[in-house]
């Protein structure tokens, strides 16, 4: 995969002699092999600790893996199975200390940036496509997070419990 800026390329090369080469001003920044094949496209992430962009990613072991601009591992961690939804990064305790939110196939998950788990929402598996949406209304980090699977959506808050009062007037399965 290359990244550039938020974009992702995905590119393959087979070879068995690696050379760096400039060409057009890219220049390469590091290079690394992960063993597993990569299921979710590798992402950049704002590393509060450092102030720097990291790259997360989810290899076929289902490893939640971060790497550091260097290509260093910063954090492995192993969920138990295939995370299906963006990865987002929220601040639930407003210390400005980002943790990285997202669905698996039977869990809502939010990580703390060492791997340690800050929430966990369990759901159903279901045969109807999972949606995670984020929102932060008013910009001051109250966030509400909305999952979507078949004609269901329900909302929660920033501790992990229902909003009360949420009520979804109609919606058609896609």
């Amino acid at each position: 995969y290359e990244l550039y800026g938020e974009n992702n390329f995905k590119s393959i090369f087979t070879t068995t002699k690696f050379e760096t080469k400039t060409k057009k001003k890219l220049n390469l920044i590091f290079s690394k092999k992960i063993d597993n094949k990569i299921i979710l496209n590798p992402k950049f992430i704002y590393n509060y600790k450092s102030g720097k962009k990291n790259i997360i990613l989810q290899d076929s072991d289902y490893n939640l893996i971060v790497l550091d601009m260097n290509g260093k591992e910063t954090l492995r961690k192993k969920l138990n199975s295939k995370i299906i939804s963006d990865i987002f990064q929220v601040d639930l305790y407003k210390n400005n200390r980002l943790q990285y939110a997202f669905l698996t196939d039977d869990e809502f998950l939010v990580l703390d940036i060492n791997g340690k788990l800050v929430k966990k929402i369990s759901q159903k598996k279901s045969s109807s496509e999972k949606f995670l949406s984020v929102f932060d209304y008013d910009g001051n980090r109250n966030y509400r997070f909305l999952l979507n699977h078949g004609k269901k959506i329900e909302m929660f808050d920033n501790k992990g419990k229902r909003v009360r009062g949420f009520k979804l007037s109609s919606l058609q399965e896609p």
